[in-house]
């Protein structure tokens, strides 16, 4: 057992978030990268894609593929500025307290 070594592989994890929304508060089943991008809109409604970058230091192209799953599927937890399909260094992110 000296030899073992544990190695955590967080894009296999899930997390369960409680989100207050204006209409009712909703569990979200997301991943784990997911959770630290949602968890950072607890103290600010709106951030920049650098200030996001920053805090979560993370690689551009993984940080894309988190923020266009967030704000450009299906369900849209995250509002993008400006309006678009695609995820650039310029893009604005708010929290979208209208989700349902």
């Amino acid at each position: 057992t000296k030899h073992r070594k544990l190695t955590w592989i967080y894009s296999l994890g899930t997390c369960h978030i409680n989100g207050k929304f204006d209409q009712k508060a909703i569990e979200l089943i997301v991943s784990t990268y997911q959770a630290a991008v949602l968890l950072l809109f607890n103290t600010t409604d709106k951030l920049s894609y650098t200030e996001i970058l920053a805090q979560l230091n993370l690689s551009h192209e993984d940080l894309v593929r988190l923020l266009h799953s967030l704000s450009c599927a299906k369900y849209k937890i995250l509002l993008k500025e400006p309006n678009t399909k695609t995820v650039s260094q310029n893009d604005a992110f708010e929290f979208n307290s209208k989700f349902t």
